[in-house]
């Protein structure tokens, strides 16, 4: 917040010109100057330096001061709620030890005092007060049998309240009896579920009103026997970390708080378990704002049941990541509007695994689904049929990208390419260890449906990535069927204009005279070697890799979350390479 933008700061120094007009390289000059003094604690520096520091302006001062303190920021780390350095104020008590200008011009910027660590008792009410009535963020556990005292006495200052609860609390609304005035983001982490009430508590009204109008963020991490029955006029975000192994709160609850959420635009729940009951909730629910959907790690029965309750707008991004079918087939996929607009799609699967991506300019939906359940290869379960289904809850005919990996499944490839009319490129990734057979061999199974020029009749670029990961022999590329095919296209004047070769590694070098064979092949045909590239050995050329819309920034405005567990991330196609 800026000093001279608050009305509430006691401290608006006039802006000075000097500090307006100063060069870039003289403030960092003068922040590693501050910041030296800062890490010593000793004023050692020489008469010269030491009139420039005492005629430095006190917004100038602020602002150094706001850079070495960086790290006490705003957002929450919610998976790990006893990682909140963020909130710790002993380096900003140390500043204010080095001498009296500083100590001065810290103490009297209220906004360095407005966010308080519980954890520091002896130091809540030195805040508190040096923050001058400010609203203030307080990250407090219950594990101090003050808790209540300290949110009744502050209760209607908070902005922003992040409370770790022990099991005594199974029932949080002992705890909320104070009126959140100006409470705009609420995280409740429980330490231990251990100590549950025998019968679930069901909905229960927050702070004993039965509308919040000024939260805008509310997170429960994990989710107790209870749900809120309230009404979030202005909520924006909601995070509920939910347990599988728990059917409370069921889909029909979360629905209806959905549903009392009419400004949303960023959901995230994780662990969502089996439950038929989401198909029980009669009313659709319109989510006008919704930017980002995010179920992760729970059922991808239940999520899509949830899903095709909510009426989702076209500019969002809907993501089911490291979701499970516990069923004998996966379910089919609902029609959101968020893929009216596709034109690029990623796939990968071996059977067992399953990656889809499918992307417009401004939209797009994520799937990493496995079946759960046996991994030796016993379990006959496979995403083949289910492909089949795809072009009812997607516009294939439309797509004119596609990247995909099939592991063995000739089948799957061509299912994906005769759905798909419109495209222009594709890129094939293809392990050689699978490809022995020639009449299972997926890259000849391409081809041969290539040779058909009237197949993929737009197709202009053609990338075909082998793995080349210890390849020290001919790899079977077939490469007769290959120039066959380009032949055929050239002949009937199609759009083929590039075919690349790319062998790849995970890391270790490939043996480049593996590869010499299929060269001197390829050199036969020198009619067509401007159609027909083959690379040196180096990175995939159709990389797999997740793009910079699937990380919305807001959608951390508020909370930090754990990047190994709790963020969506490209697991494949090399985890099953």
């Amino acid at each position: 917040m800026d000093v001279n933008t608050n009305p509430k700061a006691p401290l608006t120094p006039q802006r000075h010109p000097a500090g307006k007009d100063r060069s870039k390289a003289e403030v960092l000059f003068l922040v590693d100057q501050l910041d030296a003094v800062y890490q010593t604690h000793q004023c050692s520096l020489s008469c010269e330096d030491s009139l420039v520091l005492a005629s430095l302006p006190a917004e100038l001062l602020i602002s150094i001061f706001r850079y070495v303190l960086e790290d006490n920021g705003m957002a929450f780390h919610v998976t790990d709620p006893e990682d909140s350095a963020q909130l710790d104020v002993t380096d900003l008590v140390q500043l204010t030890h080095v001498c009296q200008l500083w100590r001065d011009v810290a103490v009297r910027y209220s906004p360095f005092w407005s966010r308080i660590h519980g954890a520091h008792r002896d130091m809540l009410d030195v805040s508190a007060a040096r923050s001058r009535g400010m609203p203030l963020t307080l990250l407090l556990s219950t594990e101090k049998g003050d808790a209540t005292d300290i949110l009744t006495t502050y209760g209607s200052r908070l902005q922003k309240l992040h409370l770790t609860i022990s099991s005594e609390y199974a029932d949080v609304r002992p705890l909320l009896r104070f009126t959140p005035k100006t409470l705009e983001c609420l995280t409740i982490t429980y330490s231990d579920l251990s100590d549950q009430p025998e019968s679930p508590l069901g909905q229960i009204t927050l702070f004993s009103q039965s509308v919040l109008p000024s939260l805008k963020a509310l997170a429960i991490e994990p989710m107790a026997s209870w749900i809120p029955a309230n009404s979030f006029p202005q909520l924006t975000h909601l995070l509920l970390v939910l347990s599988m192994v728990r059917e409370t709160p069921d889909p029909i609850d979360l629905l209806k708080l959905i549903s009392n959420l009419p400004q949303l635009e960023f959901l995230y729940l994780y662990g969502l378990a089996p439950s038929d009951r989401a198909t029980e909730f009669s009313n659709q629910i319109s989510c006008p704002f919704l930017r980002s959907v995010t179920f992760i790690c729970g059922c991808m029965h239940t999520a899509t049941a949830m899903l095709t309750t909510m009426i989702i707008p076209p500019a969002a991004y809907v993501c089911l990541d490291n979701v499970y079918v516990f069923e004998d087939a996966p379910p089919l996929l609902p029609h959101l509007s968020v893929v009216d607009g596709i034109s690029r799609i990623e796939v990968a699967t071996d059977g067992y695994l399953l990656h889809l991506v499918a992307e417009s300019s401004n939209s797009g939906l994520w799937l990493q689904g496995q079946f759960e359940g046996n991994h030796n290869g016993d379990d006959q379960r496979s995403w083949a049929t289910w492909f089949s289904t795809l072009d009812a809850s997607l516009p294939l005919d439309q797509v004119t990208s596609l990247s995909i990996f099939v592991g063995g499944d000739c089948d799957a490839l061509l299912a994906f390419l005769s759905s798909m009319p419109c495209l222009n490129e594709v890129s094939v990734r293809f392990n050689p260890e699978w490809e022995d057979d020639p009449d299972r061999s997926v890259v000849r199974s391409l081809y041969a449906f290539l040779q058909d020029p009237a197949n993929c009749a737009k197709l202009k670029l053609l990338t075909i990535d082998i793995n080349a990961n210890g390849a020290q022999e001919h790899p079977p590329l077939y490469t007769r069927d290959l120039m066959h095919m380009v032949r055929r296209h050239a002949s009937a004047h199609r759009s083929l204009h590039q075919v690349t070769l790319q062998p790849f590694t995970d890391g270790d070098e490939a043996d480049k005279h593996a590869f010499s064979e299929v060269a001197e092949e390829l050199s036969r045909f020198s009619n067509l070697a401007n159609v027909v590239q083959l690379r040196q050995p180096g990175p995939a050329a159709g990389e797999f890799r997740q793009r910079a819309c699937w990380n919305l920034s807001d959608a951390s405005k508020y909370w930090t979350i754990d990047a190994d567990s709790g963020r969506p991330s490209y697991k494949l196609p090399w985890k099953m390479e």
